[in-house]
């Protein structure tokens, strides 16, 4: 099972943002998308996530095509973590902002403690989940959202 991408195209005008990119995903690897100021990584991100239409090209997520239909469904499956804006809630604290984060999707954090105590061990983070966010390094702030985002689709709600 994979995600794959098929000759994906999207434009702005008469910009290409993509032009007939194809890759494929494998399903329990860790992926990374790099590239220059420009060359389409947002606008494909956004693609994946569904938050944008591409005019052209395919994909499809773990056998399932992408349509209009099934956005919703697929939705639910997706996780995404983006470094270049602010994830957190600064006022509230760690554990508040991965309680927070369960909740927006009918999750409760009783469902998840296990999974999320093993993060919180794994990324040396137990002993700060109850300080502000806004107290927390960058490291731990980023590694706080990486918990959320992990969280949200490792363990079935």
């Amino acid at each position: 099972m994979s995600i794959k991408v098929i000759n994906i195209c999207k434009q702005y005008g008469n910009f290409k943002a993509l032009n007939d990119i194809s890759f494929e995903i494998k399903k329990n690897t860790i992926t990374s998308i790099v590239g220059h100021n420009g060359s389409g990584k947002t606008t494909l991100v956004k693609c994946l996530s569904t938050l944008l239409i591409y005019e052209s090209g395919k994909i499809d997520f773990f056998g399932e095509e992408y349509s209009y239909k099934n956005f919703k469904h697929i939705r639910k499956r997706i996780s995404l973590l983006l470094d270049a804006s602010r994830n957190l809630y600064f006022n509230l604290t760690l554990l508040q902002n991965i309680k927070y984060f369960l909740g927006i999707n009918k999750t409760s954090f009783k469902q998840k403690e296990d999974i999320i105590n093993h993060f919180l061990e794994r990324f040396s983070l137990i002993e700060h989940k109850n300080k502000l966010v806004s107290s927390l390094s960058k490291g731990m702030q980023q590694k706080t959202a990486l918990i959320i985002a992990l969280t949200q689709v490792l363990v079935p709600a």
